[in-house]
């Protein structure tokens, strides 16, 4: 009994482990995420995109895109769930339906790797601010 203990328990811990994955950026920087609520679909053409780093499951993760507004020009961060669809262009254009922020942790990308493989973040990812969750669809 104590051996099936010892077991669930490494299991449980290195679930938590390979969950809690996360490279480090030297200065610690973050996305300063902003979420706005919009309940009206809208077209962006996709400025950046990132997958999303894991298909959901046991944890859950969202693609990470910017996009310029059609109509106001207004550039947005559109997290979209379990989408790790990786065929979107920059430059191409999608409409996004909005979606409610989930009540669970979400992990995004929060830096990218440089040709030296080392961790940074894109200048459009750091000025970027206004986010939503939304699914997107091509056109």
């Amino acid at each position: 009994m104590i051996y099936l203990y010892k077991i669930i328990c490494f299991l449980l811990t290195f679930l938590f482990v390979s969950c809690a994955s996360n490279r480090h950026v030297e200065k610690q920087e973050v996305l300063n995420l902003d979420f706005i609520e919009l309940t009206t679909p809208f077209e962006i053409i996709i400025l950046d995109y990132n997958p999303a780093g894991c298909s959901c499951g046991v944890r859950s993760c969202a693609s990470n895109t910017i996009g310029k507004t059609i109509i106001d020009n207004d550039t947005i961060r559109v997290l979209s769930l379990c989408n790790n669809d990786t065929t979107y262009q920059l430059g191409e254009r999608v409409k996004v339906i909005p979606t409610e922020k989930p009540n669970f942790h979400v992990l995004i990308a929060q830096y990218w790797l440089n040709e030296d493989k080392k961790p940074y973040i894109p200048e459009i990812q750091k000025n970027t601010q206004k986010t939503i969750y939304g699914k997107l669809i091509k056109l």
